[in-house]
């Protein structure tokens, strides 16, 4: 940013938005959508955007919502509020962090991020995407507490990035957690309404965050964001068992 600005930094960022032309050239689309493509103008009827608030698919669609309403919750009404955090003085309820502690628990915690994001697959494909996912979100939450209570800037570089790890390695699962619970023809829009109706709830988080640091102090606004990602987690008892619904609809396919 010293050397371009904020707009040089929104610039670099988009850099990486290219690649998506590139995966849709060259990334298959599933077999089983390809069968599903192929059927009948009346089989694709059936598969219309009413059925997710239809037997026996609403139930998946409203416990889809509140988790990802939930985790979003959680993410941005923690995540927006720890420069600020970090920043401000000790009196005021902050770290009191000089800019270059700051820029390095930054740097540390998208380390963690990026690892989180990637190995999310490989403990999904060992122990079951169930598990993993569920043991995602409580570790975020232990880890928020634990973030909450440190009032050492050198525990928080060892926090900040097993926090980042667990809170959003979890969006890895997410999309193809929603993916096997849904029929194939109405896949994309029960990700889509699932999804960003948790967002549109989401948007509420920063302004309730600040609301309670303002009034309380960060640890009470954290807390509030580790309960959300452990209530998260045991939405999953509701949810039908994931892939059911995609198996059922491979054998149609078929």
């Amino acid at each position: 940013m010293p050397l371009l600005g904020w707009r040089g930094v929104f610039a670099v960022g988009l850099l990486p938005a290219f690649l998506t032309f590139w995966i849709r050239r060259h990334v298959a689309e599933p077999e089983v959508w390809m069968r599903t493509r192929q059927q009948n103008q009346a089989s694709r009827a059936n598969s219309s955007f009413v059925r997710l608030f239809q037997a026996p698919l609403l139930r998946s669609t409203v416990v889809l919502t509140a988790m990802n309403a939930c985790c979003l919750f959680a993410w941005w009404g923690f995540n927006l509020w720890v420069p600020s955090y970090l920043s401000l003085p000790v009196w005021q309820g902050g770290m009191g962090a000089s800019p270059r502690a700051m820029t390095m628990l930054l740097v540390v915690t998208q380390l963690g991020m990026w690892l989180g994001y990637v190995s999310f697959d490989y403990f999904a494909t060992r122990f079951g995407r169930r598990q993993t996912y569920v043991t995602f979100l409580l570790a975020a939450a232990a880890f928020l507490i634990l973030f909450a209570r440190t009032r050492n800037p050198g525990l928080l570089l060892a926090v900040g990035p097993l926090l980042a790890f667990s809170a959003t390695g979890y969006f890895s699962g997410s999309a193809a957690v929603t993916a096997d619970t849904y029929p194939t023809g109405i896949r994309s829009s029960g990700q889509g309404v699932t999804y960003n109706i948790g967002r549109l709830v989401s948007a509420a988080a920063p302004a309730a965050a600040g609301a309670l640091a303002q009034k309380h102090g960060f640890s009470a606004a954290f807390y509030v964001d580790a309960a959300a990602f452990v209530f998260a987690a045991l939405l999953w008892v509701f949810l039908p068992n994931v892939g059911q619904h995609r198996a059922t609809h491979v054998v149609e396919a078929v």
